[in-house]
């Protein structure tokens, strides 16, 4: 048994990337000559999922062209489907893994927020779906260690216990501490849920504009339906300028052929 399906949130504006983000959606921000959206393509590629929803809005007509063309172009994708699923409104990361249900049709799944990106054979997606496999098929999400100074920036986790130095037994999530952090493991945007994961979601509240997945996720967590996975290698974040030109630093640094 394997995950065969995942799902990539295409939706967003990127406000924190404007004005560039007006005019070219940020997925496709390149890092060297690779939009950013490959990277998670190819991770799918790499643990060998084969069917890929991209919830996105009707505004990203670059993106579709895209995905078409490397459909067509790319050998290692042409037994790949795509799916692009319209989010509708735009009201947070829980609306727009909602729109993807029909989608999942009762499987369980991977959740990629492409803003993180990880580099060629890094294999996140790969271990991300054996820890869920080696945890009981209990829902998994992606960590980092990240600096303390740096947890005002993330969801942080607590936990009440860890294996192997890699998998978490998760208690709570704190986002954006100020100060006194449970942990200095952030979620890096990558998950596996079971689709349990889309009642909890209807059960949840707007806060301010949005509904955030992490509300869902903090109710696993309490209900010990949880661990957190620390990857081996290293994720980088997009989204925000400072951070979208650390990761093209980092990319030439690391002297990455692709």
């Amino acid at each position: 048994m394997k995950i065969t399906k995942a799902v990539i949130t295409a939706a967003g504006q990127g406000t924190r990337l404007h004005p560039c983000s007006k005019y070219i959606p940020k997925e496709m921000f390149p890092i060297g000559n690779i939009p950013i959206i490959k990277f998670s393509l190819d991770e799918c590629l790499q643990a060998d999922i084969s069917e890929i929803g991209i919830v996105c809005n009707d505004t990203k007509e670059i993106l579709f062209k895209y995905i078409n063309d490397l459909k067509k172009n790319d050998s290692n994708y042409s037994d790949t489907v795509f799916t692009f699923i319209p989010q509708g409104r735009e009201q947070g990361t829980a609306k727009a893994l909602q729109a993807a249900e029909k989608f999942i049709d009762n499987e369980n799944f991977y959740l990629i927020f492409p803003d993180e990106i990880s580099y060629k054979d890094s294999f996140t997606a790969k271990q991300l779906c054996e820890a869920f496999f080696e945890c009981g098929k209990i829902s998994v999400v992606g960590l980092k260690e990240i600096d303390k100074k740096e947890c005002s920036k993330y969801g942080i986790i607590r936990y009440s216990s860890k294996r192997k130095n890699k998998f978490f037994k998760i208690e709570e999530i704190v986002e954006k501490p100020k100060t006194n952090p449970p942990s200095n493991y952030a979620l890096c945007g990558r998950y596996i849920f079971t689709p349990e994961i889309f009642s909890l979601l209807n059960k949840i509240t707007i806060k301010g504009n949005e509904f955030y997945l992490t509300d869902a996720i903090e109710t696993l967590a309490k209900q010990n339906k949880l661990f957190g996975y620390k990857f081996n290698n290293e994720t980088y974040d997009t989204g925000n300028v400072y951070s979208y030109i650390n990761t093209q630093y980092q990319y030439l640094l690391k002297g990455i052929d692709r």
